[in-house]
């Protein structure tokens, strides 16, 4: 009769493991599967889903004080509309007398750049010289095409109706969806957790608790980042007397839900303006801004807010959003840090899984 086989204490802690990582996995493709098949409804569900993540906290915590939390998701939306209206309102008219410059500001920009390079093309290679007076004057006769084709104003009509509908379609479900997501997102989880086999619950739960770290750190540290630097942008260039500065350092601050993508922004856009306000020494003081406030975001402000809670390299973030990019555009640049942070935890957790496998652990035979 064959031995009993021993009790293996860490069966039940590797297979919670492997089902974490399978269920990260899952809900991942499932996302990207969906985004393939109806693009509309996945992004609405996204940022649904993000906007409920990011205001998760508040209602927590008024419902912590005994408000209902249906009526908590309620004050929560007004206190958050409020804000919004009360910076549309104060800001806009500001934003609105700069942009009324921006064709101006365009010209000026591109005569400033084309002066720059009748000063430096002799002193450059003639291969590099033939190939950026070829650019130049493909920008300028795709600038002078003003009367398009008959097709391609139908084209223009279709994508115009599409992006209204879709407009429309966020406007009205996206906040239902963050309503409904708000009220019942403990009682989901709840209901959720009685699928997990009890024997598993324990690192299951542990697992998740690495997650909803990591999605904390990346929606609502990023989002808050993101708010401070654009601020930080906007009164900085102002402050220099850069053209559109306060537009400048709003595309700065929503560049910053991207990695990388703001401070990019920041020195692209407002080097150029500078250049174009015919005040080169204000380049300078751009470039002395972009160094200040990445520094103090790098050094103070992202480990205060953010800390170290996703611990992915410069490397996994470039190729995550690049990839998120080209599969899934503008959304998937979005997500991809937060979706590489989710998998990097299921990576870890499958990865423990097999170290502690009888498979891993087993003596080499002589």
């Amino acid at each position: 009769m064959p031995e009993p086989r021993p009790a293996d204490p860490m069966r039940d802690v590797r297979q919670a493991d492997l089902a974490f990582a399978a269920t990260i996995t899952f809900a991942i493709l499932a996302w990207a599967l969906l985004y393939q098949a109806f693009p509309t409804i996945a992004i609405l569900l996204f940022l649904g889903g993000l906007l409920g993540y990011a205001l998760m906290p508040a209602v927590d915590w008024l419902h912590d004080w005994n408000v209902p939390r249906w009526l908590a998701v309620v004050l929560v939306a007004l206190v958050g509309a409020g804000v919004v209206a009360l910076v549309v309102v104060l800001s806009a008219p500001a934003i609105a007398a700069q942009i009324s410059e921006l064709p101006e500001m365009i010209r000026a920009t591109w005569e400033s750049l084309r002066n720059l390079w009748e000063r430096v093309r002799g002193d450059l290679p003639a291969g590099l010289v033939r190939w950026v007076d070829e650019i130049g004057e493909r920008i300028e006769a795709r600038s002078t095409e003003m009367v398009p084709e008959a097709s391609t104003l139908t084209d223009w009509a279709s994508r115009a109706a599409s992006g209204i509908g879709a407009l429309a379609s966020g406007v009205v479900f996206v906040p239902i969806f963050v309503f409904l997501m708000l009220r019942g997102y403990h009682g989901f989880v709840r209901r959720g957790a009685e699928l997990v086999p009890p024997r598993w619950r324990d690192r299951f739960f542990e697992r998740g608790a690495q997650a909803d770290r990591v999605l904390s750190g990346f929606v609502r540290g990023q989002l808050l980042v993101a708010l401070i630097i654009g601020v930080l942008y906007a009164v900085a260039f102002t402050i220099i007397g850069v053209p559109l500065g306060l537009v400048v350092g709003l595309l700065a601050g929503l560049g910053e839900l991207v990695p990388y993508l703001g401070g990019a922004v920041a020195l692209l856009l407002a080097s150029l303006l500078a250049l174009a306000g015919g005040e080169p020494i204000d380049v300078i003081w751009v470039v002395v801004a972009f160094a200040a406030i990445q520094a103090l975001e790098g050094g103070l402000i992202s480990p205060w807010i953010m800390g170290r809670k996703a611990q992915l390299g410069p490397g996994i973030v470039i190729v995550s959003i690049v990839a998120g990019g080209e599969l899934f555009g503008f959304v998937g640049l979005l997500a991809a840090v937060p979706f590489a942070a989710l998998l990097k935890v299921a990576v870890v957790a499958a990865v423990d899984a097999y170290r502690a496998s009888p498979f891993y652990l087993r003596q080499r035979t002589v």
